[in-house]
């Protein structure tokens, strides 16, 4: 399917046609099977997509240089982890949800460079490289939600992490960036990139380099500026209800 047509019926779908949403989901048929985590059908992967596609259809700008269906999977991955949940039961704990989708995003980024499976060593060093430190235990739970559902123990305690690790836009919108600013001691432009991009999980590192124009080394390096004064402040962040941003990237 080429991007123009893609485009057009993204355009269709923010001008209301639905038939446009029906007809993308069907164009799209096998990206959607291609992002399916292990424990849902092709079937029960296509049918809970439907909703996502559509609103990844209405937030996307075109004029960002992030291609569509790289920005789709991020709202498929997200919807394919709660389906999961819904239909096993379980409530995961929020750090193994928020690596789930940071997990599914690079693995389509791997097979769509290299049309084939990432290893786990592979996937590992693939987060290291975006800053998210983890185990191959956390990757094989977060590959397999059967595996976790026997794995993970989901009592109040496990399942509430301190501070409560999120990736929810509702709680990055919450953030009230100028007091965290202050408290790390951000410069004006380390601010401005913080709010852009640090706290928004909506881009990987490499998409970020190709919208900044810059080499992907650079936003490495912008990152854990910020990750480093992070680190340094991390009691005061702690005290003032922003613990979560230790780990967020």
């Amino acid at each position: 399917m080429s991007d123009e047509l893609i485009l057009s019926l993204v355009q269709n779908i923010k001008d209301g046609d639905e038939i446009s949403l029906l007809s993308l989901r069907d164009e799209l048929r096998g990206f959607i099977y291609s992002l399916k985590p292990y424990f849902l059908s092709k079937e029960d992967a296509y049918d809970c997509s439907l909703s996502p596609l559509g609103e990844a259809a209405l937030k996307y700008d075109p004029s960002r240089g992030v291609k569509f269906i790289t920005f789709l999977s991020k709202y498929l991955s997200s919807a394919f982890i709660n389906e999961g949940e819904n239909r096993f039961a379980v409530k995961l704990p929020e750090k193994i949800k928020r690596l789930s989708g940071s997990i599914y995003s690079f693995v389509n980024e791997y097979k769509q460079d290299y049309e084939e499976e990432p290893s786990l060593e592979e996937i590992q060093e693939g987060l290291m490289d975006k800053g998210i430190d983890a185990s191959i235990e956390d990757i094989e739970i977060c590959l397999n939600l059967d595996k976790a559902k026997e794995s993970v123990s989901i009592d109040d305690e496990e399942v509430n992490y301190g501070n409560h690790l999120s990736s929810s836009m509702d709680d990055i919108s919450s953030l009230a960036i100028d007091d965290v600013a202050k408290i790390i001691e951000l410069t004006k432009d380390e601010k401005e990139w913080f709010e852009t991009y640090y706290i928004n999980k909506s881009f990987t590192l490499r998409e970020i380099a190709a919208i900044e124009k810059m080499k992907y080394h650079e936003v490495q390096s912008r990152n854990n500026i910020i990750r480093s004064k992070i680190q340094k402040y991390r009691k005061a962040l702690i005290k003032n209800g922003y613990g979560y941003l230790i780990n967020w990237r």
